[in-house]
Parts: C-alpha cells; sequence; structure tokens
C-alpha cells in the first residue's frame, strides 16, 4: 500500500480556520485515545469559536464516562439532521468504514473530510490527512 502525501498542518489548520461548523468523529467502540483526541479537538475548537459536534457512532462506554466534557458526544441518531457542516474530521480512525455506518451518513454532507491519524494501515482517505505512525 502506498499512502498519499500527508496534508501540511498548516493547510489542515487553515481549513480548520475558515469553517464555521465542524463535526469532529472517531471509530466504532472507541477507546481512551478515540475519545481523548475527539475531545482535545472539540474543546479547542470551540475555544476558537467554532460550532462544533462532537459524535460516535457508539456513544461513550461506562468506563470512560467519568472523562470531563464528554457529555457532549451525541450519536448520530440524536443528532438530527446536519445541514450547515463545512468540515468533518475524523482522528484517530484508521478507515473511512471504521467511523461507523450512522456517522458516514450523517456526515456525508460536509464539504470537506479531514483525516489525522497514527495508524500506518491508514490509507488517506478524506479531502486532507495526516498521517503519523511514528511512535
Amino acid at each position: 500500500m502506498t499512502l498519499k502525501t500527508n496534508t501540511s498542518l498548516a493547510e489542515i489548520a487553515a481549513c480548520l480556520k475558515e469553517a464555521d461548523h465542524v463535526a469532529v468523529v472517531s471509530h466504532v467502540r472507541p477507546e481512551g485515545d478515540a475519545i481523548g483526541s475527539l475531545m482535545a479537538l472539540t474543546l479547542s475548537l470551540q475555544r476558537l469559536g467554532k460550532k462544533v459536534t462532537p459524535i460516535l457512532e457508539d456513544g461513550v462506554p461506562g468506563n470512560l464516562s467519568f472523562l470531563p466534557h464528554v457529555d457532549l458526544i451525541q450519536r448520530p441518531g440524536n443528532v438530527g439532521h446536519l445541514s450547515d457542516i463545512d468540515v468533518a474530521v475524523a482522528v484517530d480512525t484508521s478507515n473511512h468504514e471504521r467511523i461507523g455506518a450512522g456517522c458516514v451518513a450523517l456526515l456525508s454532507i460536509a464539504k470537506k473530510w479531514v483525516n489525522i491519524d497514527h495508524h500506518g494501515t491508514n490509507p488517506g482517505y478524506g479531502d486532507l490527512h495526516y498521517i503519523d505512525s511514528q511512535e
């Protein structure tokens, strides 16, 4: 498999800066790094004045419900119709399908997809992507 060349972090930052409404998602059956990544980006974008909708296909597992601000995370069936998503960002998700069918369908209206991940198997899906598998 040949990974496409990474988008520069400056270009991803510019894309997010231009966006008004950003959806942030991660993979099904999320664990700590998925939720931590999702919440870090969500809270950072909110501090920049962005409207942010964090979504997880399976919601937050009970063993991680103690984490701060996870009450902001919604499941696809509880979000309703989103018509104004400028950018959808997938974090810690090695392939697009792993986001979950509900999230993929809900966010199909996003004008751009950004993929930020650390899995070496990530094929570089999305309009913009940054994959760093070095640990």
